[in-house]
């Protein structure tokens, strides 16, 4: 029986049968061999240790598993074992996969779509935390601009950016264009361009219609956010109707500016003052901007 020791500078073997009186080990070509007569001692052998893994750890990475899309049929086999834990033959397992090749190919467009589609759009539905009803109309929308072509020439993630703004749109939702480029990682020019296509040529075959976020909605978001009193709040809605009274005309300006505008007035009304700086970062607007709305509310107040 052959035996090894490991030291950090040299190895010694003790065999039955040394080769010779003194023999001296080497290493070459995956061999341990004596330096001194030639003799091949026995091959190298490395043996690795197991990953020392509980047993909780093994069946949680058993359960997390994805073995069935959800998207379409598709042929699944585990090694060599069918459904009931039974050893598949060879010609069955040759079988089974060439079954599943053939079903690979036999894929529709738009399975293939969802397929990469569908992890995509989970993590940009966690990353916004949209309500349900709001991100189930976002997933109709992109299943509506797969089957009409739309998302040709378009990344994946510009049409899922697009579907969730648009259903932010339809249910008036306050969240801003910068919320939605940061989550998918896009940019805030193809954003636009795909919502534009999206509203011309499929919200008219569903029957939606997009609708204005007041300026009012944002400013109980941004009041929320920035944890000022119920006090600053009611004072900030009634300025804008009370401007909007008097004739101060919206249309065509972010309501964005109007609402941040508001809360920075009344904030200071309240004795509970906020930076524009720290107003801006909320609301995703400029200085020069949040400014305009403020000599806009202070004419028609």
């Amino acid at each position: 029986m052959t035996y090894a020791k490991q030291n950090t500078t040299q190895n010694y073997f003790q065999t039955d049968n040394l080769c010779c009186m003194n023999q001296k080990i080497n290493t070459k070509d995956g061999y341990y061999v004596c330096a001194n007569c030639g003799t091949i001692i026995s091959k190298i052998i490395k043996n690795y240790p197991k990953g020392n893994f509980s047993q909780y750890e093994r069946n949680t990475r058993r359960q997390n598993e994805k073995v069935f899309t959800p998207v379409g049929p598709r042929t699944i086999f585990k090694a060599y074992r069918d459904g009931n834990g039974n050893t598949l033959s060879p010609d069955s397992h040759r079988k089974f996969r060439r079954l599943a090749k053939i079903n690979r190919g036999l894929r529709t467009s738009l399975e293939r779509n969802l397929w990469i589609a569908l992890p995509k759009f989970n993590i940009l539905k966690k990353k916004l935390q949209l309500p349900d009803y709001v991100s189930e109309e976002a997933y109709k929308i992109y299943l509506e601009c797969v089957k009409e072509k739309i998302t040709l020439g378009r990344g994946i993630e510009n049409v899922l950016a697009a579907s969730f703004y648009t259903a932010i749109k339809i249910y008036k939702i306050p969240r801003s264009v910068e919320e939605i480029t940061k989550a998918a990682q896009i940019t805030k020019k193809d954003l636009i361009k795909t919502f534009s296509a999206i509203n011309q040529e499929i919200l008219p075959l569903i029957n939606l219609q997009l609708k204005v976020i007041s300026s009012r909605k944002y400013v109980i978001r941004f009041n929320k956010e920035l944890k000022l009193s119920m006090e600053c709040l009611k004072e900030a809605l009634q300025l804008i109707n009370r401007c909007k009274q008097n004739g101060m005309r919206t249309s065509g300006k972010d309501p964005k500016g109007y609402a941040a505008a508001a809360i920075y007035m009344c904030a200071k009304e309240v004795n509970d003052p906020r930076t524009q700086k720290e107003i801006c970062e909320v609301s995703s607007i400029s200085e020069v901007t949040l400014r305009n709305r403020i000599k806009d509310l202070q004419l028609f107040s």
